[in-house]
Order: structure tokens, then sequence, then C-alpha cells
């Protein structure tokens, strides 16, 4: 028990011992950070005392360490109290292990965690903005898909066709150009310059404006 003590005390990665029958906390200054607002006063004081509000998720996993379960899990929820105010939500991935004396007894508990709040709250916010984006861009296909103008969308240097309206497929002749380049799909029109026009709009990203040009097209 001092060996692990003197282990948890001199890493920096937040670790908490959950020792003897009553699981008194045990931490370094890694894991005050872990407590919030419950450090100083957590130090010595019973884990379910400490951690009341999160004790239905933890309080089993002791037991099913007893029993030889690993306990490990990867961005786990949970809803704690760490300051003055309502409960929060916190993502943890954590380890919880047992501590034996050489008779095999456990006489502690090693809880190594690292939160990963900020990552998992991040990602959820990029998958909202994405799905936000997603939906705007639905609409916005919808709205050129009605419009009575000859509209396509174009994408990367090869001018690949990711959308054209109906009045876009009346001017080509109906032909499936989605997923073609503008040379595959519009073959006809590589020698008439406008490729190349394509290429500086692309290049520069400065918009191209033609009043009245000739097209020849295979309709």
């Amino acid at each position: 028990m001092r060996a692990a003590v003197r282990m948890t005390m001199e890493c920096p990665f937040p670790i908490s011992l959950w020792s003897g029958k009553d699981k008194i906390l045990i931490y370094n200054d890694g894991y005050r950070a872990v407590l919030g607002s419950k450090h100083p006063r957590a130090l010595g004081r019973p884990g379910q005392e400490v951690w009341a509000e999160i004790w239905n998720d933890v309080g089993p996993m002791f037991p099913a360490i007893d029993r030889g379960a690993i306990v490990y899990e990867e961005d786990g929820h949970f809803v704690m109290e760490r300051a003055h105010g309502p409960a929060g939500d916190a993502w943890f991935t954590f380890s919880l292990s047992p501590v034996r004396e050489e008779t095999g007894e456990i006489v502690a508990y090693l809880n190594v965690a690292s939160e990963t709040t900020k990552r998992v709250l991040a990602e959820r916010a990029t998958q909202e903005a994405r799905s936000d984006a997603g939906r705007a861009e639905r609409r916005l296909r919808e709205v050129f898909a009605q419009a009575p103008a000859f509209l396509a969308v174009l994408q990367g240097p090869e001018h690949v066709f990711e959308f054209v309206n109906d009045s876009y497929m009346q001017l080509i002749g109906h032909r499936s150009v989605v997923g073609l380049s503008v040379a595959a799909g519009l073959p006809e029109i590589t020698e008439q310059g406008f490729v190349e026009l394509l290429d500086e709009v692309y290049r520069s990203g400065q918009p191209f404006i033609g009043r009245g040009l000739p097209a020849m097209l295979q309709r």
C-alpha cells in the first residue's frame, strides 16, 4: 500500500486510490482537476461520500473487480458535481484495477483517469456543425433544382460535376454527367476554351461572367 501511494503521489497523471473497506480517497495533484471544488475536503474521505452523485455508476465496479472483472472505459459519461452549482456532464477515459498484498488480498483500487470532456464536446459541436451544413446544402440544392436557370456545381481542379439541376440536364441532352469531369461529361466543349476558363476561376478564386458566349453542345 505504501508503494502504491508513493507511485500515485510521484506521477503527474491524474490518479486516485480507493483504499480499504470504506474506499478512502487518496489522490495526487493531477487528480485535483477531476475533483474540482471537492478538493481538499475529499482527501481522506470515503469515495461513496465524495462521489455520491455518481455512486450508482461507480459503486458496482468494485464488486465486479473483486470477481475478476477488468474495468476500462473510453469516454465514459458522468454527471458530476465539481463546482459550486448544479452537476454537469463530464467524460473520462479511465481504468480501475486492484492493488493487492502479497497474499492476494485487495487493499485498494487504483483509478487512472484522463478527462476527455473538451474533446467529446468539440467532436459533438463539429458533428452538429456538419449536420447543419448538410441541411443547408440540401436546402440549397432544392432551390437549385427548382430554379429555371441552368445550374451546375463543379468540384475540385478537374471540375467534376457534383450537382446539376433539371434545366441543365435538359440543356445537355439529359446526359448522366454527375461524377464526371467537365471534359469527360461534355467532351465537345474542351476545344471551345471553357475548361481553361474554369481552370482560371479555380486557380484565382475570381468569378468570371460571360454574356452571350456561344457554345456548341450535343443535345
